[in-house]
C-alpha cells in the first residue's frame, strides 16, 4: 500500500521541498483532541444562527406593525378628506335636526304626563265605560229571562 505522500505528483524542486508533501494520518485520538474546538466552534455557529433569525423576526414584526400604522393613517386621511367634502354637511344637519325632535317629543311627553296626571279620575272612569260597553258585546243576556 502506498502512502500518501507517494500519490502526490513529482515536481522538480530541491530534495527539501518533498518534506512539504509528507503527510501524517489523522489517528482518532488526535480527532477527538480536537472535539472541543469544534464542539465550541458549532456552539457559536448556532447562536448566532439563531440571534441572527431573532432580529430577523424582530425586524419583520417591526416592519408590519409600521406598515399597519401607515396604511391606516392612510385610509384615515382618505376617508377624511371624503367626509369634509361629501358627508359632513348633511350628517351635521341630520344630527343638529334629530337632537331638535327628541328635545320636542321630550317636551311634548312631559306636558302628555302632566293632563294624564291631572285628568286620571276621568280617565279612569271613561275607560271603566268603555270597558264595560266593549264587555256587553260579548255578553248574551236572554229575552226571555227578564
Amino acid at each position: 500500500m502506498q502512502s500518501p505522500a507517494d500519490q502526490l505528483p513529482p515536481h522538480s524542486l530541491h530534495e527539501g521541498a518533498s518534506n512539504l508533501y509528507h503527510i501524517k494520518l489523522m489517528t482518532t485520538f488526535h480527532i477527538l483532541s480536537h472535539i472541543d474546538t469544534i464542539i465550541t466552534t458549532a456552539m457559536r455557529i448556532y447562536a448566532l444562527g439563531g440571534e441572527l433569525f431573532s432580529i430577523t423576526a424582530i425586524l419583520l414584526c417591526i416592519n408590519f406593525i409600521s406598515n399597519c400604522i401607515k396604511n391606516t393613517y392612510e385610509a384615515g386621511y382618505a376617508f377624511g378628506k371624503f367626509y369634509r367634502r361629501h358627508l359632513h354637511r348633511p350628517l351635521k344637519w341630520l344630527i343638529v335636526h334629530a337632537i331638535a325632535l327628541i328635545i320636542l317629543l321630550t317636551q311634548l311627553a312631559w306636558e302628555g304626563a302632566v293632563v294624564i296626571y291631572k285628568n286620571r279620575e276621568e280617565i279612569r272612569a271613561s275607560i271603566y265605560k268603555g270597558w264595560k260597553t266593549f264587555e256587553k258585546a260579548f255578553i248574551y243576556e236572554s229575552p226571555v229571562v227578564a
